[in-house]
Protein backbone atom coordinates (compact mmCIF):
# COMPACT_ATOMS: atom_id res chain seq x y z
CA UNK A 1 0.00 0.00 0.00
CA UNK A 2 0.92 3.61 -0.67
CA UNK A 3 1.91 4.96 2.89
CA UNK A 4 0.77 8.54 2.02
CA UNK A 5 -2.74 6.73 2.00
CA UNK A 6 -1.99 4.37 5.11
CA UNK A 7 -0.67 7.72 6.88
CA UNK A 8 -3.83 9.98 5.65
CA UNK A 9 -6.04 7.20 6.81
CA UNK A 10 -4.67 7.15 10.02
CA UNK A 11 -4.89 10.95 10.09
CA UNK A 12 -8.30 10.63 9.38
CA UNK A 13 -9.89 8.20 11.89
CA UNK A 14 -7.71 10.31 14.94
CA UNK A 15 -9.33 13.49 13.54
CA UNK A 16 -12.42 12.54 13.36
CA UNK A 17 -12.93 10.28 16.45
CA UNK A 18 -13.12 6.88 14.93
CA UNK A 19 -10.47 5.61 17.71
CA UNK A 20 -11.93 6.00 20.76
CA UNK A 21 -15.26 6.63 22.66
CA UNK A 22 -18.97 5.95 21.09
CA UNK A 23 -17.92 6.00 17.93
CA UNK A 24 -15.58 3.23 18.06
CA UNK A 25 -17.66 0.89 20.71
CA UNK A 26 -20.65 1.58 18.96
CA UNK A 27 -20.64 1.87 14.93
CA UNK A 28 -16.94 0.97 14.90
CA UNK A 29 -14.60 1.81 11.92
CA UNK A 30 -15.75 2.94 8.86
CA UNK A 31 -13.25 1.92 6.83
CA UNK A 32 -13.14 -1.96 7.58
CA UNK A 33 -15.51 -3.73 6.42
CA UNK A 34 -18.16 -5.00 8.72
CA UNK A 35 -17.88 -8.94 7.75
CA UNK A 36 -14.34 -9.60 8.04
CA UNK A 37 -11.05 -8.18 6.17
CA UNK A 38 -11.24 -7.03 2.67
CA UNK A 39 -8.38 -8.95 1.35
CA UNK A 40 -9.39 -12.57 0.42
CA UNK A 41 -6.80 -14.38 1.82
CA UNK A 42 -5.13 -13.35 5.29
CA UNK A 43 -2.00 -13.98 3.05
CA UNK A 44 -0.15 -10.16 2.34
CA UNK A 45 0.08 -10.92 -1.44
CA UNK A 46 0.13 -7.78 -3.49
CA UNK A 47 -0.38 -6.86 -7.26
CA UNK A 48 -1.01 -9.26 -9.91
CA UNK A 49 -2.46 -11.87 -7.22
CA UNK A 50 -4.80 -9.53 -5.68
CA UNK A 51 -6.05 -9.10 -8.94
CA UNK A 52 -6.41 -12.55 -9.87
CA UNK A 53 -8.22 -13.21 -6.50
CA UNK A 54 -10.83 -9.81 -7.16
CA UNK A 55 -11.34 -11.62 -10.24
CA UNK A 56 -12.41 -14.87 -9.30
CA UNK A 57 -14.41 -14.05 -6.61
CA UNK A 58 -17.06 -13.37 -9.09
CA UNK A 59 -18.16 -16.73 -10.03
CA UNK A 60 -22.06 -16.92 -9.27
CA UNK A 61 -24.22 -16.32 -12.59
CA UNK A 62 -27.45 -13.53 -12.01
CA UNK A 63 -28.87 -13.06 -15.48
CA UNK A 64 -30.40 -9.69 -16.12
CA UNK A 65 -34.05 -9.53 -15.21
CA UNK A 66 -36.26 -8.65 -18.13
CA UNK A 67 -37.88 -5.95 -16.65
CA UNK A 68 -34.03 -3.61 -17.07
CA UNK A 69 -33.37 -5.27 -20.61
CA UNK A 70 -33.39 -2.18 -22.97
CA UNK A 71 -33.08 -2.55 -26.94
CA UNK A 72 -28.97 -2.83 -27.38
CA UNK A 73 -28.69 -4.91 -24.03
CA UNK A 74 -26.23 -7.35 -25.76
CA UNK A 75 -24.22 -4.82 -27.52
CA UNK A 76 -23.60 -2.91 -24.08
CA UNK A 77 -22.96 -6.52 -22.82
CA UNK A 78 -20.31 -6.95 -25.07
CA UNK A 79 -18.60 -4.11 -25.32
CA UNK A 80 -18.55 -4.24 -21.00
CA UNK A 81 -17.04 -8.00 -21.10
CA UNK A 82 -14.85 -7.79 -23.37
CA UNK A 83 -13.19 -4.62 -21.85
CA UNK A 84 -12.96 -6.85 -18.74
CA UNK A 85 -11.74 -10.06 -20.36
CA UNK A 86 -9.25 -7.29 -22.70
CA UNK A 87 -7.95 -6.38 -18.68
CA UNK A 88 -7.75 -10.19 -17.53
CA UNK A 89 -5.88 -10.99 -20.87
CA UNK A 90 -3.36 -8.52 -20.50
CA UNK A 91 -2.60 -9.02 -16.87
CA UNK A 92 -2.84 -12.78 -17.29
CA UNK A 93 -1.70 -13.70 -20.89
CA UNK A 94 0.27 -16.89 -19.22
CA UNK A 95 -3.36 -18.27 -18.18
CA UNK A 96 -5.68 -20.35 -21.23
CA UNK A 97 -8.23 -17.75 -22.11
CA UNK A 98 -10.62 -20.22 -23.05
CA UNK A 99 -10.71 -21.66 -19.68
CA UNK A 100 -14.81 -22.26 -18.59
CA UNK A 101 -13.46 -20.70 -14.69
CA UNK A 102 -11.81 -17.57 -16.20
CA UNK A 103 -14.80 -16.77 -18.53
CA UNK A 104 -17.19 -17.34 -15.84
CA UNK A 105 -15.54 -15.18 -13.47
CA UNK A 106 -15.32 -12.74 -16.31
CA UNK A 107 -19.04 -12.96 -17.46
CA UNK A 108 -20.19 -12.24 -13.43
CA UNK A 109 -17.93 -9.25 -13.57
CA UNK A 110 -19.82 -7.60 -16.46
CA UNK A 111 -23.17 -9.05 -15.47
CA UNK A 112 -22.80 -7.26 -12.33
CA UNK A 113 -21.64 -4.16 -14.12
CA UNK A 114 -24.26 -4.16 -16.83
CA UNK A 115 -27.37 -4.64 -14.10
CA UNK A 116 -25.62 -1.18 -12.52
CA UNK A 117 -26.05 0.47 -16.11
CA UNK A 118 -29.88 -0.87 -16.68
CA UNK A 119 -30.56 1.19 -13.50
CA UNK A 120 -29.29 3.91 -14.88
CA UNK A 121 -30.80 3.41 -18.44
CA UNK A 122 -34.00 2.83 -16.37
CA UNK A 123 -34.29 4.91 -13.85
CA UNK A 124 -32.02 7.93 -14.88
CA UNK A 125 -32.20 8.03 -18.56
CA UNK A 126 -31.20 11.89 -18.92
CA UNK A 127 -27.25 10.50 -17.63
CA UNK A 128 -27.40 7.99 -20.54
CA UNK A 129 -28.44 10.34 -23.06
CA UNK A 130 -26.29 13.17 -22.21
CA UNK A 131 -23.08 11.52 -24.51
CA UNK A 132 -23.64 14.34 -26.68
CA UNK A 133 -24.04 17.46 -24.36
CA UNK A 134 -21.77 19.41 -24.05
CA UNK A 135 -21.62 18.82 -19.93
CA UNK A 136 -20.16 15.82 -18.87
CA UNK A 137 -21.77 14.11 -16.09
CA UNK A 138 -19.66 13.56 -13.24
CA UNK A 139 -19.65 9.70 -11.75
CA UNK A 140 -18.05 9.97 -7.90
CA UNK A 141 -17.85 6.24 -6.49
CA UNK A 142 -17.15 5.73 -2.99
CA UNK A 143 -16.14 2.10 -1.85
CA UNK A 144 -15.27 0.98 -5.58
CA UNK A 145 -13.82 -1.87 -4.95
CA UNK A 146 -12.14 -2.81 -8.22
CA UNK A 147 -13.67 -0.02 -10.05
CA UNK A 148 -15.48 -1.78 -12.29
CA UNK A 149 -18.38 1.30 -12.77
CA UNK A 150 -15.94 2.54 -14.27
CA UNK A 151 -16.14 0.72 -17.64
CA UNK A 152 -19.78 1.84 -18.04
CA UNK A 153 -18.99 4.85 -16.53
CA UNK A 154 -16.50 5.63 -19.11
CA UNK A 155 -17.69 3.90 -22.47
CA UNK A 156 -21.36 3.76 -22.27
CA UNK A 157 -21.75 7.41 -20.18
CA UNK A 158 -19.12 9.01 -21.50
CA UNK A 159 -18.78 10.40 -18.10
CA UNK A 160 -15.37 12.05 -15.65
CA UNK A 161 -15.51 9.08 -13.53
CA UNK A 162 -13.50 9.70 -10.05
CA UNK A 163 -13.22 6.57 -7.77
CA UNK A 164 -13.01 6.97 -3.34
CA UNK A 165 -11.03 4.35 -2.04
CA UNK A 166 -9.77 4.08 1.82
CA UNK A 167 -8.61 0.39 2.05
CA UNK A 168 -5.26 -0.18 0.52
CA UNK A 169 -6.03 -3.47 -1.17
CA UNK A 170 -8.51 -2.21 -3.21
CA UNK A 171 -6.82 1.01 -4.32
CA UNK A 172 -3.94 -1.10 -5.38
CA UNK A 173 -5.84 -3.38 -7.64
CA UNK A 174 -7.46 -0.16 -9.01
CA UNK A 175 -4.47 1.40 -10.11
CA UNK A 176 -3.59 -2.03 -12.09
CA UNK A 177 -7.02 -2.39 -12.93
CA UNK A 178 -7.49 1.67 -14.39
CA UNK A 179 -4.10 1.60 -15.90
CA UNK A 180 -5.45 -0.82 -18.47
CA UNK A 181 -8.84 0.64 -19.01
CA UNK A 182 -7.70 3.99 -19.77
CA UNK A 183 -4.97 2.41 -22.65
Amino acid sequence: MSWDLEASLKRALVKQGWIWGDKYFRVGNPFVWVDGPLQLTSYDYNGIVDLAQWYSAYYEEYQTIDALNYLGYEEDFSIIFNQYRDIHNFYFPFTDNANPKSLLNIKCHALARIQDYCMFKKYAPNLTENKNSKQKTNHLDFGPGLGGNAVYSLLKLDANYTAIEAHKWSYNIQRMFFRQLVQ
